[in-house]
């Protein structure tokens, strides 16, 4: 499976729906100053392990159309990504202890691994905790908050990091660790011409700066007289690495091999122009914002290859104007902003043969504002009541690193209305539309008043929190055994919500007891489907179903699950399997390699027609098969 992990990753990012990344549902985007130069701070993790959709995965960029958590729900964990220093109460047992089993690549228990406590980013040892002993088991308690726990063995490598928070969960179970050895990069960084970059700072960052990373990241290195520099990288942990030099810095590249990493720092395109206001005067100080475009993409509808994202942030200069150097000949996008306020409309701009240093005139918009009234069904006015507004149409702010998008373009507001049920929602882009809704009761979140499509500049809304507003649709049902009857008591549920066109995780965990699940606060007029899993039992997938008052009831009954066994001839075969007919958008690719007897089997599928892909050394063969629940289908793939 190692030999060709990332042909796997590759293939099966091509084919997955993009997924959203956890965004704090009240942020707006941020936008702390950056100095010319500096490579692009906002990143996104590509390391290409299939999402799980749970409870931390909801898309919070439009909450307010999709089910909101249980009030029992466990909270989004709080990532501390802050340096601590030591601290010979590192391992205190106050929150308790957890029990451990330390294993190599192989699955085998290792003896004598210490279990330390270390901190996040730099994993500096504050304290060893235990060892494992003959049967690769230890028990040490938790180390405490701000902490990460991790199993290091001299010979064997390390474990990645684990929060407090996650062992906690965990705290009633034995939790594997395995053992991996860090990757040794080489790389080297060069000028706009080939020659060599000596003394280059090489720096590393987590590919998605906002999570709490799992491994090391490497100190900060700078080339020797041939431009190269050497790291050795955490597996356990998704990194960007750029070079700078003179205030001029590299694209960032993701680490995805052993390979050499070639750096090299742009000089011989660029892109560049004036930044005005409304008035036609320069702007000092703007951000502009530089992305590489990718042509004939909707960047929110269609998604990415999950590239390496091209995006520089710069600020103007006192007479408003900006430069940035482009590492390639290409189409970008360039758009500019000020604090708070709306961007200027986004520009695209060419960068050729004919026209190596383009030139573009970006003019930022007088800021709008929503204002309205929050009253009852009786016309009174509602005091305090939360109110929002956020772009009209889905938006995906994980997707800005390779394009604007309506997030960027529009952002988003919110405020509480005053005594006399009165707010003023801005600053915000008055040629733009967007969603207001109210949340009237703090104790009932999930009763709110959601109204579609409201100018940036409007000035007269009224939300009126009454009854009927404020109503939400549920989705009911038993979950049954087809073949004996009786009540499937643990299933896995998911929901879905279809969003202009996109199907995304509702993020929703249900709840469930002895087969039957309560879906509540669905919002009325919205498209949601149902999954339901079961092991040794094929999926069901609902059909669409548009959310009403008061809501649905389904009685559902899991066939037995199909099989697939795959026969490619030969060991270490990586296989790919696809259902043809799944529009459900999860679940819906497996990938495993074949065993020392060149075979693979592929357990709980649902009834239907797969595609079956086989790689080797980078070469792709595709065959089809039908699966029958209960049974097994076996598919035999020649060379």
């Amino acid at each position: 499976m190692s030999r060709s992990t990332t042909s796997i990753r590759r293939i099966v990012a091509l084919g997955l729906v993009t997924t959203v990344i956890l965004i704090a549902a009240w942020l707006i985007v941020d936008d702390t100053d950056r100095d010319v130069g500096a490579a692009p701070a906002v990143v996104i993790d590509t390391s290409g392990e299939r999402p799980v959709f749970t409870q931390p995965m909801m898309p919070h960029a439009m909450p307010e159309l999709l089910p909101e958590p249980p009030s029992n729900a466990v909270d989004v964990i709080a990532f501390d990504t802050s340096t601590t220093s030591a601290d010979p109460d590192a391992g205190s047992a106050a929150d308790g202890e957890v029990a451990l089993r330390v294993v190599d690549e192989q699955g085998r228990p290792v003896v004598d691994t210490a279990i330390c406590a270390v901190t996040f980013g730099t994993g500096d040892v504050l304290q060893q905790l235990g060892f494992t002993d003959d049967a690769g088991l230890a028990t040490v308690p938790l180390p405490r908050a701000g902490l990460a726990l991790e199993a290091r063995q001299p010979n064997l490598g390390t474990s990645g990091f684990i929060a407090p928070a996650d062992l906690r969960r965990q705290r009633n179970t034995v939790v594997t660790l395995t053992l991996r050895p860090d990757v040794s990069i080489n790389g080297r960084v060069v000028h706009a011409d080939g020659a060599p970059a000596a003394g280059a700072s090489v720096q590393c960052r987590p590919q998605h700066e906002q999570s709490r990373p799992r491994g090391r990241v490497p100190a900060l290195t700078t080339t020797d007289a041939n431009g190269t520099f050497a790291l050795l990288v955490s597996p356990w942990i998704a990194l960007e690495i750029s070079a700078e030099l003179d205030g001029i810095a590299t694209v960032p590249m993701r680490v995805r091999s052993s390979r050499e990493l070639v750096l090299e720092l742009p000089g011989r395109w660029s892109v560049g122009g004036l930044v005005v206001d409304g008035d036609d005067e320069p702007v000092a100080g703007a951000r502009v914002t530089v992305w590489r475009s990718v042509p004939g993409v909707d960047i929110e509808r269609d998604g990415t290859e999950r590239l390496t994202p091209h995006r520089i942030d710069v600020l103007t200069n006192r007479d408003g104007s900006f430069a940035v150097n482009v590492p390639t000949l290409s189409e970008y996008t360039v758009m500019a902003r000020v604090d708070d306020d709306p961007p200027s409309p986004d520009v695209r701009t060419i960068v050729d043969d004919w026209t190596p240093h383009a030139t573009v005139r970006l003019r930022i918009p007088d800021a709008s504002e929503i204002a309205g009234r929050v009253v009852d069904e009786y016309g009174s006015p509602v005091p305090d009541a939360l109110v929002f507004a956020r772009p009209a149409h889905l938006f995906q702010p994980e997707l800005d690193p390779y394009g604007p998008t309506a997030f960027t373009r529009f952002g988003q507001a919110q405020d509480n209305s005053d005594r006399d049920g009165r707010f003023v929602l801005g600053p915000l882009n008055g040629a733009a539309t967007y969603i207001v809704f109210c949340r009237p009761d703090p104790r009932r979140p999930d009763r709110k008043v959601v109204v579609r499509d409201v100018l940036g500049s409007t000035s007269d809304l009224v939300l009126v929190a009454s009854d009927d507003n404020l109503r939400r649709a549920s989705w009911t049902g038993e979950i049954y055994d087809e073949t004996s009857g009786l009540v499937i008591a643990a299933p896995v549920i998911t929901l879905i919500i279809r969003l202009d066109d996109i199907v995304l995780p509702a993020g929703l965990s249900p709840q469930v007891a002895d087969g039957s699940f309560v879906i509540d606060s669905l919002a009325p007029g919205y498209d949601y489907r149902l999954r339901v899993d079961a092991p040794g039992r094929s999926a069901f997938q609902s059909d669409w179903w548009t959310a009403t008052i008061p809501g649905r009831r389904d009685i559902i009954r899991l066939a037995p699950a199909g099989q697939l066994e795959v026969d490619a001839g030969e060991p270490g075969v990586d296989v790919i399997v696809r259902r043809v007919d799944d529009a459900f958008g999860v679940d819906g690719t497996v990938a495993d390699a074949t065993g020392l007897a060149g075979r693979v089997t592929f357990s709980q599928l649902v009834a239907g027609t797969y595609e079956v892909t086989t790689v080797r050394e980078e070469t792709l063969k595709t065959s089809r098969i039908t699966v029958v629940a209960g049974r097994l289908a076996r598919l035999a793939v020649e060379r």
